[in-house]
């Protein structure tokens, strides 16, 4: 058991040494292997688990309620920019 946790512990060392190197490489590896690690369990979650399964109904109603709420949106500062004109509007006139 101790041999297995030593040869694990040499190799943990040797991949730590080479990583901890400056060169550019090196680095560039170590951000590969993190990314592909990440892009897996993002993998696993979202697709093999189900995880935020939508049918198309439930995704019309919500590019319904987007687009609704984009128009109240455009509405509202189409409206602010009027009252703010006429604020202006009025205060021109009088001085």
């Amino acid at each position: 058991m101790w041999i297995i946790i030593e040869i694990l512990m040499e190799s943990f060392r040797f991949v730590y040494s080479w990583f901890n190197k400056p060169k550019w490489l090196n680095r560039l590896a170590l951000y590969l292997i993190i990314w592909l690690f990440i892009f897996k369990v993002f993998d696993f979650i979202f697709t093999k688990s189900n995880f935020l399964h939508t049918d198309v109904e439930s995704a019309r109603y919500m590019l319904s309620a987007l687009i609704q709420s984009e128009a109240a949106i455009v509405a509202i500062v189409i409206t602010l920019s009027l009252i703010g004109v006429q604020i202006s509007a009025s205060r021109t006139q009088r001085g």
